[in-house]
């Protein structure tokens, strides 16, 4: 077993100095197409960055945060491919990639469409305590940034700040109201 973790290590370290090369590379270049290269590395290593602190902000508690991204960007744990990962992780694992992006998106203020909407996982997904901390986070991110956050929810209930606003169905539906009414 310590072979295999020491091997593992060894891997991380070797993925992180390939992306390393990659970005040294990327500068080195000259041609015109090298600042399209370089902008690709500057976005995934902020994807990246975001990524893990939104991994934190949801509690992610058992997934590597050495995270490097495969060609179709699809994110590694470690030596842990997303795909094999299930349940409440998975979730937060989601959560925190739309987060990460939007804020990626929100650091050139030239983005005129800044707004992010989301569905509410089910409570089953994910501790209230843990979506509470990441919406009062998107929430902040949208304040700092002059954009907005969109979030659908019939069980979850936020706190609304003074800017915020509140939808509520109004034709009465079968088990609860609706926004379109009966057909």
């Amino acid at each position: 077993m310590e072979f295999l973790e020491n091997e593992e290590d060894e891997y991380i370290k070797y993925l992180n100095q390939r992306e390393d090369c990659l970005n040294r590379v990327a500068d080195l270049k000259k041609s015109s197409s090298s600042g399209d290269n370089l902008y690709s590395l500057k976005i995934r290593k902020d994807i990246k960055d975001n990524f893990v602190k939104w991994l934190d902000i949801l509690n992610t508690t058992n997934v590597s945060r050495e995270i490097v991204f495969d060609s179709d960007f699809k994110p590694v744990f470690g030596y842990e491919f997303a795909n094999v990962i299930k349940g409440s992780t998975k979730t937060r694992i989601v959560l925190a990639m739309r987060a990460a992006v939007f804020e990626a998106y929100l650091k050139e203020s030239k983005r005129e469409f800044r707004f992010f909407i989301l569905d509410t996982p089910k409570q089953q997904e994910i501790q209230t305590s843990d979506l509470t901390n990441y919406l009062i986070e998107l929430n902040n991110l949208a304040r700092d940034n002059n954009a907005q956050i969109i979030y659908s929810s019939t069980e979850f209930k936020l706190d609304m700040g003074s800017r915020d606003k509140e939808w509520i169905p109004k034709f009465s539906g079968f088990e609860k109201p609706m926004y379109l009414g009966n057909m």
